[in-house]
């Protein structure tokens, strides 16, 4: 067995980790807690930066290491019955490097770990503007993807944790980009603790016009709670959005609205998923895919450039920002695209075999929903679902009358029963 396979051996004295927040740079903010740990301690691990900020009287013996690997490294490198003090930025419980060190310890019988928490950045802005913070969403896009557009949709208020590659200019550009900037407040936390500190609030917009330095902290504020970017008259989280709603045009379909309520339930869409709409029309079902899609992105896939236009504007009016509109004809067009969650096929120009065949090849176990008007596509969807690479294959009928006036009374005017198909990719 070699070395990097080997599993360390029980120690008789196992090594004492402390895991230490730092707060946000200023060592008058450390608890006396992480004072008396770095003083006692035989080791300090962590980045350059938390070494130069270590208080008064720390512990001499210092390693440097950001990565956890290499900090684990550290560790080992202690005698056995050290104690050993691992500093992290922040608070250890907030986007610090603490949870990958945890998960890398956890389970070893030579160290025993503890943890001693620290001012976060997000309760020193709090302080700074003289607010409470926990009403506020938390997000990072320190070193990894962060979709704020997907953010402030679920959130009227939300806090990010930034770098210089991803700082508060960038983020707030994407704001812009996704047209959902307008009535959004940003305020930046610039360097919190250090004495060149700086905290402004902006309009968004502005924001992702300026230049702030790191570290930095960004809260986004939008003023009501409606999502951003989402007509206010439909704040409901419930599917079937009255068909009046939406821009019409002769000639382009449109899923009517109890129709779309159905197809949606049976989509089982998630807040994170990848929908497909397959022949969006007018855009119906690609909007209410992205209010339920939240933290998603819905691709609406239409290859009318007349349909795809009324699409666009409506998805402009009810939810910019996670939904894509793919000009051309499926399948052909679904190449280069995210394997989806969720598939709804509205229409399908007399190829829903070849277009299912796809989607399942795309992604094994994706949810679909097919729409049926006549008896023939009827009997093409089910030929195709029950193919052998679909399972759990329902059918339902959908019948909808809707109340109309005739003088003093209301009568009921029939529309066209649609065929409701729905299945689960079944390849493994």
């Amino acid at each position: 067995m070699s070395a990097r396979q080997a599993t360390p051996r029980p120690s008789a004295t196992p090594r004492r980790v402390v895991v230490v927040g730092m707060g946000p740079g200023d060592p008058g903010l450390l608890t006396r807690l992480a004072c008396d740990e770095l003083g006692s301690c035989d080791l300090v691990v962590g980045a350059p930066r938390l070494l130069d900020a270590l208080p008064q009287g720390s512990c001499a013996r210092r390693v440097a290491a950001c990565l956890t690997p290499d900090v684990v490294r550290a560790v080992e490198s202690a005698p056995e019955g050290a104690r050993v003090c691992v500093a992290v930025s922040g608070d250890v419980g907030m986007f610090s490097g603490a949870r990958g060190l945890l998960a890398a310890l956890e389970g070893r019988e030579d160290v025993r770990v503890t943890c001693v928490p620290g001012v976060s950045s997000a309760t020193l802005l709090a302080a700074r503007l003289g607010r409470p913070w926990q009403g506020w969403a938390f997000a990072s896009a320190h070193g990894r993807s962060c979709d704020v557009v997907a953010l402030l949709r679920e959130h009227p208020s939300a806090l990010v944790v930034t770098d210089a590659a991803h700082g508060p200019a960038a983020l707030c550009a994407r704001l812009v980009e996704a047209g959902v900037a307008e009535g959004v407040t940003a305020t930046v936390g610039e360097r919190l603790s250090y004495p060149d500190e700086r905290v402004v609030s902006m309009p968004a917009a502005d924001a992702a016009r300026g230049s702030f330095g790191q570290p930095s902290v960004l809260l986004l504020e939008r003023p009501d709670a409606a999502p951003a970017g989402c007509v206010p008259a439909w704040p409901f989280a419930s599917p079937g959005i009255p068909d009046e709603r939406f821009e019409r045009a002769e000639g382009v379909p449109m899923t009517k609205q109890e129709v779309r309520a159905v197809c949606l339930s049976k989509l089982r869409v998630a807040p994170d998923d990848v929908v497909f709409d397959v022949g969006a029309g007018s855009g119906s079902v690609s909007v209410e895919a992205a209010l339920l899609a939240r933290r998603g992105k819905v691709f609406a896939i239409e290859r009318d450039e007349r349909a795809a236009r009324l699409a666009a504007g409506n998805v402009a009016r009810f939810c910019p920002g996670n939904v894509a509109l793919v000009r051309g004809t499926a399948p052909a067009c679904l190449d280069g695209l995210p394997a989806p969650d969720a598939a709804f096929v509205g229409g399908s120009a007399g190829a829903l075999a070849a277009i299912l065949d796809a989607l399942v090849a795309m992604s094994p176990r994706v949810r679909v929903c097919v729409t049926c008007v006549t008896l023939e596509s009827l009997r093409d969807g089910l030929d195709a679902l029950d193919a052998g690479a679909w399972e759990g294959v329902d059918v339902c009928q959908v019948s909808v009358a809707r109340a109309r006036r005739a003088g003093a009374y209301r009568l009921m005017r029939p529309l066209s029963p649609v065929y409701v198909l729905s299945a689960r990719g079944a390849r493994s």
